[in-house]
């Protein structure tokens, strides 16, 4: 004995049904305090954030299915970011998708933490060693690379220095 439904039923159940699938996008809503990068990142001019690495790799999630593709896709793009508009040397494919790798990862881990902090800094995929244009423009991205190191590390809380504290301050033991 089969169990036949009519035509009107069917369409019901069909309306249903699509209404209650979700997207990929939609389906990552509460995950959402990371903008999406809608336009590619070969558009830039400057060196992207890290935050603008995952809102890319978030908006290409609707498009491209797999996190393997969705990372060639955005190493693609920064490298040509790197070749064409800055002219900085760069490093090879495989390592800029390791990279990108990394900055997916850190991103699952501040998902789970609710910690974004470690998401703001620069991607950068400059290679030290590689063929410059001119040297001038290699001395100065390693000091703005050393600057920036050292802006992160003074950002750290450091113990405050004995004789910077107003002996009033101090606190009795």
């Amino acid at each position: 004995m089969s169990h036949k439904r009519s035509a009107c039923v069917t369409q019901r159940n069909k309306k249903i049904w699509t209404k209650n699938l979700m997207e990929f996008q939609d389906s990552h809503r509460k995950r959402r305090p990371v903008p999406l990068e809608e336009h590619s990142l070969e558009n830039n001019c400057r060196i992207p954030i890290k935050l603008q690495i995952v809102g890319r790799y978030l908006f290409l999630g609707g498009t491209i299915k797999g996190r393997k593709g969705k990372t060639k896709e955005i190493s693609k793009e920064v490298t040509f970011l790197w070749q064409k508009k800055l002219n900085f040397s760069y490093l090879s494919i495989q390592n800029v998708q390791a990279k990108v790798e990394k900055v997916l990862n850190t991103y699952d881990k501040c998902v789970k933490q609710g910690k974004y902090d470690s998401l703001k800094g620069t991607f950068d995929i400059t290679k030290e060693n590689g063929e410059w244009l001119y040297s001038e423009d290699r001395s100065y991205i390693i000091f703005k690379l050393k600057a920036r190191d050292s802006l992160c590390m003074q950002l750290e809380r450091q113990p405050v220095p004995k004789q910077s504290i107003h002996p009033k301050e101090e606190k009795c033991p």
